[in-house]
């Protein structure tokens, strides 16, 4: 089969201004997106005890099918993203929702929403969230001597594990 250059570059051209009218179009609609998003939710700061049920919401105005949530925690030192099947998310056109339904302590730290369509990204306020937890040290008390006597000096000891925040003895 002998194909006509000629006749190529004809259909080319005549494609030509149609192709520059959908790139025009599309980088339009693309800029009009990314300068319209903004946050109607953002995550928020939250204290916790541990065991408790963490949700932080994310959503952005206008909702739109294109859209993708990304969630990311920081510990202070490094950062990485939360893989859907660490969590239990729910996103949508319509926002996001993170949700631990037990936090754990290793879930402390800095979390935030990155909203992204096409090739622009918007990023959400960072959100604090502190696990709190405690250890029973089952009322340990623990006595010099065994018996005491009126007027005994006796030495008192309270043992309490590690806890965050730090457990305040009063006597």
């Amino acid at each position: 089969a002998v194909v006509s250059t000629q006749s190529t570059g004809m259909k080319i051209q005549s494609l030509l201004p149609l192709l520059e009218l959908l790139l025009v179009l599309l980088f339009e609609q693309s800029i009009v997106l990314a300068g319209t998003f903004e946050f109607v939710q953002e995550p928020t700061d939250a204290t916790l005890n541990e065991g408790e049920e963490l949700l932080l919401y994310c959503t952005v105005t206008p909702a739109n099918p294109g859209l993708t949530y990304h969630w990311y925690r920081s510990d202070g030192v490094a950062t990485s993203q939360i893989l859907d099947s660490d969590l239990s998310s729910i996103s949508g056109q319509e926002g996001s929702i993170l949700r631990y339904d037990s936090i754990a302590t290793d879930q402390e730290g800095f979390y935030q929403c990155v909203v992204e369509c096409d090739r622009y990204r918007i990023y959400s306020r960072v959100a604090k969230v502190q696990v709190r937890y405690f250890i029973d040290p089952g009322n340990t008390i623990y006595s010099s001597k065994e018996h005491s006597l009126n007027k005994d000096v006796v030495s008192l000891t309270c043992n309490v594990p590690k806890s965050s925040p730090p457990v305040s003895i009063t006597w």
